[in-house]
Parts: C-alpha cells; structure tokens; sequence
C-alpha cells in the first residue's frame, strides 16, 4: 500500500515502490545497473550512463532525449544476451528545495524520443561531471577497473549466477566501458556517437572459480607441521584473471559476501597456491617457483595474507 499526505509526495512513493518492485523481480536473472540509458531510434544501441549521485544522469537524460530514444534514468537491467529491459519512469525532478519530494515528469512531457522496444546494451559510460572540465576526455577502463568502478552502482549482482563473468561478458560485448570527464551534458552530446559505435572486444579473461581437494589431515602434518595455522579459500561467488594493463602478472577480481575485491602483486599468486589449504610455509613454497621470493619475504607474505583474510577471500582451515 502507498499513501501519500499530498499528491506529490504519493507520486515519489509509488515511483520509488514501483522501482523496488521490479528490482526484486529481477534479482538472480538480470544484471543491474543504477544508471540513465539512452538508445539510437534506428539501431537499439544503448548507451548506459553510470555514476553515483550528482553526476548529471538525469540532466544528461533530458538533454540527449531530444535526439536518442529514452530507455530509463534509473536501472539498466541487462538480460544474459545482452538485451535491456526497458524502464521508462517519469523523470524524478527536484524543482523545488529539498527536503521537498522531487517531480515525477513523463518523458513524453519532456520531449523525449522513445526508444525502441528491444535496445541492446552497447557501451557502459562511467560518468565524471567536473565544474572545471574544459573539454570533455574519454579515458577507456581495463576491466578490472571498470568492475571495481561498476559494482557499487548494481543491485543484487551477488545473487547472480557467476557475477564477475557476466560482468566481464558485457563489457566485452560493449568494446570494454570509458570513462567521460565532462562539464556539461552537451559534452555527452559530441562524444557519445562515435562511442556507440565502438566494436565488440575479444574475451582475454578467464573464470578461475573452481575448488581444490582438501589434503587429507595426514598431509598436512607431514608437510607442514600439526601446530602450523592452515589457511584455505573461503567460499566465493566469483572470480576471473584478468590480464594486468601492463602486461605482466595478471590480475584476480573475486566477489566475496563483502563485495568485489581486485587482487594484484603477490596477491593472485597466494590465491592459487591454496587451490588445496597449506600454511604460509606451503604457501611459500608453492609460489617460489612461479614468481621468485627475494630475502625477507616474510612479513611482505605474511601482511599480503593478512589482508586477504580482512577481506573474507581467505580463511583458517
């Protein structure tokens, strides 16, 4: 039930509820994005715009709705082919000082074009409004950094089956997601044309999720000693090895009940190296062949441990 004591704050509520209605239908299927989308009318190419509040989403929304087709301003949800659901609420506006309730306005009393009905996600755009921006700058993301970036702004993205790779699968099939540093939304309007136009990427990622079998309790006594502290891998939702910008150790993103964590440096190494549970002897053993572990490693490997643990990826077997 929605109520409201005026009829603007009734409008804000069933909006808002309305919302939440459907992101609860859709967890666990779609991925979804808090973000505007808008679509060129001709093709179903869409463009999501990603970014915390004060970005600009919804004034980059009326200000592009005059040439693309308006998809939504408030959740891209993204099916696992590619296609959006489309979400095409009244714009919520502030018109009068807050704590005023905002304006629910119609796209079609704004002027906006409608988009077709089967838009297709075709490049992911985190937004980054500076009042000082000259010229708007169009930086690409590794994935890596785009998913740390992108992560925040989901809902429900650990209920999803495999929530990394579907992440790394859709910003493969969008040529890989930018970011925009802009002034003003018809900044937006220059740049975002020939981006929608970029090609699809090839996958270099893996999935890596994957367990060990568990050395049976003699084994680790032999090994490593029946007073030694055991480490294992906690349980996760995801996690993919991603090729690091430089080219050189590739990088982990995993997705714990805490969140997506990125792992670099002797990070992904430690991961691998307890693809069964050792101690932080075993774990130095089985990374020195790979990556080589110079005088006084120690504390390094011990503080790298450490903060793996805080961050629920390892635990004490």
């Amino acid at each position: 039930m929605v109520t409201g004591r005026t009829f603007r704050q009734f409008a804000a509520d069933l909006t808002s509820a309305i919302t939440l209605a459907g992101i609860t239908a859709g967890r666990g299927e779609l991925v979804m994005l808090h973000a505007a989308a808008l679509a060129d009318t001709g093709t179903g190419r869409t463009v999501a715009l990603v970014g915390r509040s004060g970005m600009g989403k919804t004034t980059a929304t009326r200000r592009l709705g005059a040439t693309l087709g308006y998809v939504t301003d408030e959740t891209v949800a993204v099916d696992g082919a590619g296609m959006i659901v489309p979400y095409a609420k009244p714009l919520s506006l502030i018109v009068e000082e807050l704590p005023a309730p905002k304006h629910q306005i119609g796209p079609d009393d704004l002027g906006l074009l409608v988009a077709p009905a089967s838009p297709t996600l075709a490049l992911v755009v985190l937004l980054d409004r500076k009042p000082n921006a000259s010229t708007p700058k169009v930086t690409p993301l590794s994935h890596a950094e785009a998913i740390i970036e992108l992560a925040p702004h989901t809902s429900s993205l650990g209920e999803v089956r495999q929530p990394v790779s579907r992440l790394c699968g859709i910003l493969d099939a969008t040529g890989g997601a930018v970011r925009v540093t802009y002034r003003e939304a018809g900044d937006l309007a220059v740049v975002l044309p020939a981006l929608l136009e970029q090609p699809a990427i090839r996958k270099t990622w893996r999935s890596v999720l994957h367990r060990g079998t568990e050395p049976s309790s003699e084994e680790h006594s032999h090994l490593h000693g029946a007073h030694s502290r055991v480490l294992k891998r906690a349980e996760l939702l995801d996690a993919v090895e991603i090729p690091s910008p430089n080219g050189q150790d590739p990088e982990l993103i995993v997705m714990t009940g805490q969140g997506v964590v990125r792992l670099s440096g002797i990070g992904p190494a430690i991961w691998h190296a307890l693809a069964t549970p050792c101690d932080l002897v075993g774990i130095s053993e089985r990374i020195a062949p790979h990556i080589g572990l110079p005088g006084g490693y120690e504390s390094h490997l011990l503080e790298s441990v450490e903060k793996l643990r805080s961050h629920g990826i390892l635990l004490d077997a």
